[in-house]
């Protein structure tokens, strides 16, 4: 693959999956015309919008950068939900599709297309919540054996030292 055009196959295999998930999901959605359109128009809007993601960084002023770069973020994380979801949507389909006759299984294809975009939607909320949230710090004391047995002291005094930022009695610190 040439330089210039190492760009064209992550290009491609994105639009692919895209559209591999709206010849899977859309066409079974119980909505009308109107509601597949938009969906259609959406996967469109997410593939060009992870694809400038890439590029934000070199987007001026970066007030916009940071913006562009957020939205591809949410996007990819919306996609990457819908396409594990569509897979595994497949994989139950394949397994039933023996055992069900067509009417139940035309009834399966409905219902689990509601329910691959009902879960992405889920946890791509589920996911920009943990985002936003406040990391707890968690502060990871290494107690030494050996300064125990060294210095006679317990493993409650050790720990009550270390909490208090006291140095132990008698220790070389």
């Amino acid at each position: 693959m040439s330089r210039p055009r190492s760009w064209l196959l992550p290009v491609i295999v994105l639009a692919l999956l895209h559209a591999y998930i709206g010849w899977r999901v859309l066409p079974d959605l119980p909505v009308g015309s109107e509601v597949r359109i938009a969906a259609a128009v959406f996967l469109l809007v997410s593939c060009v919008l992870m694809l400038l993601g890439l590029m934000a960084r070199s987007i001026r002023p970066r007030s916009l950068s940071d913006r562009v770069a957020a939205a591809a973020l949410f996007t990819a994380g919306l996609f990457s939900s819908l396409l594990v979801f569509t897979l595994l949507r497949d994989v139950v389909l394949l397994g039933a599709w023996l055992p069900l006759s067509a009417e139940y299984l035309r009834m399966l294809e409905s219902a689990s297309a509601v329910l691959v975009v009902g879960l992405a939607v889920f946890a791509t909320v589920v996911g920009f919540a943990n985002a936003r949230r406040r990391a707890r710090i968690k502060r990871n004391r290494r107690i030494n054996r050996r300064s125990q047995i060294k210095h006679g002291l317990t493993l409650r005094e050790l720990l009550r030292y270390a909490s208090d930022g006291c140095s132990i009695p008698g220790a070389i610190n």
